[in-house]
């Protein structure tokens, strides 16, 4: 169960979630309602997807989830990661990203 009483505007909480986009269907709707419980407790949520070797063509589930949520406001971003080097790129990302929120 996730803590409601938290408020995060007192700490620098952040969460980042590297995954290979599978999420069973049948877990979108727990999916969607844990990401948004802890978009509201965190300061920022980042999500990388690993692709080794080229980006996919098509999004992933998660990436798609991720995609809702950061278009409704959550403080949530995305990357794809498919060398060892765009994790930099990514954090980067992310931190400026969250500055400007």
């Amino acid at each position: 169960m996730i803590e409601t009483q938290y408020d995060p505007s007192q700490y620098n909480s952040y969460l980042f979630y590297a995954s290979d986009g599978e999420n069973f269907t049948e877990d979108r709707l727990a999916a969607v309602e844990n990401l948004d419980k802890l978009s509201k407790l965190l300061n920022y949520i980042g999500y990388v997807e690993t692709v080794p070797g080229s980006p996919r063509t098509s999004e992933t589930e998660m990436k798609m989830l991720c995609g809702e949520l950061e278009r409704s406001g959550a403080p949530i971003g995305s990357s794809i990661l498919t060398r060892h080097e765009d994790v930099w790129k990514a954090i980067r990302k992310f931190f400026v990203q969250q500055q400007s929120e």
